[in-house]
């Protein structure tokens, strides 16, 4: 979403409206064509290197398994804490530290399992 946002305003897009009338449903729609042909652009171009590039998924995997437990849980879990002011040492503080590290945990083996999946020997 970040890199469409970014074209989109620094290219104009709402210049590249068009209005296309729907018979059967007895109304107009609004299409913008720039958005429509760079998302499909963009849609296809990362499917192309998809299909070239044999370990496009396990890297894909390694970064999001490297970045899901910073991004969505322990900024958050620091967020709520904050804004809550959850007391150090109570249960409730306990429990949601409890979580946080059990993601941890678990993202850690998936990174273990991407970075495998990535470097280790080729297997056929």
């Amino acid at each position: 979403q970040p890199a469409f946002a970014l074209v989109e305003r620094r290219f104009g897009a709402e210049a590249w409206v068009v209005e296309v009338p729907l018979p059967l449903l007895r109304w107009r729609r609004s299409v913008n064509v720039f958005r429509l042909c760079f998302r499909t652009a963009y849609v296809v171009a990362v499917t192309a290197v998809a299909v070239w590039y044999p370990y496009f998924n396990q890297v894909v995997g390694l970064i999001g398994a490297f970045t899901f437990w910073p991004l969505d849980i322990h900024f958050p879990v620091q967020m709520y804490l904050a804004q809550n002011k959850v007391a150090p040492w109570t249960t409730r503080w306990l429990a949601i530290q409890a979580f946080s590290a059990t993601c941890l945990l678990v993202a850690v083996f998936a990174s273990v399992g991407s970075a495998v999946g990535v470097f280790g020997p080729n297997r056929s």
